[in-house]
């Protein structure tokens, strides 16, 4: 199924019936807005496909998220976001990135808001292993990330343990 340009709110909301192929897609709006990309969440019509983050970004950006975009299609890795499917859209100048939606956030927001305030010290080391092994991955590629801060690392919490994955890619560098 070919997505249609997010120009506005009401373009988030896919109007059309589901049916049981897994890329169909039902959007809400649902996550944060930047001046650059408007970005929601995909829920499959399939309850055997996990939802998605969808981001539409705006035409003038074109080149530096192409770069970023050949960065995160040779990244394979549990602690970094994976990218599973790219839309160029050519009519209106727009490139979507479907990727894996953590539905817990950024741990910046998981700080301020207090719902990851106090962090053990096993689990702080935890989470710093698994940082670790994401940036190995991408150093063992030649890839240096250049912007490591908590909003560009998200959480996932789960019962078998957390989950912390290394996002936003846009100022990497391939060295």
């Amino acid at each position: 199924k070919r997505l249609k340009p997010i120009n506005s709110a009401a373009d988030l909301v896919d109007s059309t019936p589901a049916t049981n192929t897994p890329n169909t897609l039902t959007i809400f709006p649902a996550l944060p807005q930047s001046a650059t990309a408007h970005a929601v969440v995909g829920h499959p019509s399939s309850a055997a496909h996990a939802p998605s983050a969808m981001a539409t970004i705006l035409n003038e950006l074109h080149d530096d998220i192409r770069r970023e975009v050949a960065i995160m299609k040779r990244l394979h890795h549990k602690n970094i976001v994976p990218l599973y499917e790219v839309i160029d859209d050519k009519d209106n100048r727009q490139l979507m990135l479907r990727m894996k939606y953590i539905p817990h956030g950024a741990m910046i927001t998981l700080l301020r808001d207090g719902s990851c305030a106090k962090i053990d010290e096993p689990t702080a080391a935890g989470y710093l292993r698994q940082i670790t092994a994401g940036l190995l991955h991408l150093h063992q590629r030649g890839i240096v990330h250049r912007d490591i801060k908590p909003s560009n690392l998200l959480l996932e919490r789960g019962a078998d343990g957390d989950i912390v994955y290394i996002t936003d890619f846009g100022v990497s560098e391939v060295v």
